[in-house]
């Protein structure tokens, strides 16, 4: 898609809130982990009960599921560029931004919402993307 500057960025950094999921099925019991998480922050427990859930490898497609929606609900800040029309929600974005951080050079994002700004000042539009993991 090409290259855009950077006008604005709030990069976060933050837990998730849950890194342990349980999954209680009718006849199985299974567990998706975060490890680096929980060895950061110490475990934090996500569990669901799911009496539709008979075979082990439904109830361990379930915990990995809730696994995966708990890493893109977490949020990891928001950057601003020129408008841009060709992004889409959930495109997987390079982020580059050197000059504010080296540890943020070519670092991967999904797009989680896509709002456009109008700047006063400069008679321009914005987009302003809210960024979530891969």
């Amino acid at each position: 898609v090409g290259a855009h500057p950077i006008i604005e960025a709030e990069y976060l950094t933050s837990a998730l809130t849950t890194n342990q999921h349980i999954v209680a099925g009718l006849s199985a019991i299974a567990e998706a982990t975060d490890q680096a998480a929980s060895e950061y922050v110490g475990v934090r427990f996500g569990v669901a009960i799911e009496k539709n859930l008979t075979a082990g490898a439904d109830v361990t497609a379930r915990a990995s599921a809730n696994q995966r929606r708990a890493l893109l609900q977490q949020k990891l800040g928001r950057i601003t560029t020129p408008i841009h029309t060709g992004a889409q929600l959930w495109d997987v974005i390079s982020v580059t931004n050197r000059g504010f951080s080296p540890t943020l050079a070519d670092v991967n994002r999904r797009i989680a919402s896509i709002r456009f700004e109008y700047d006063a000042r400069s008679a321009r539009y914005r987009s302003v993307f809210a960024l979530t993991n891969v």
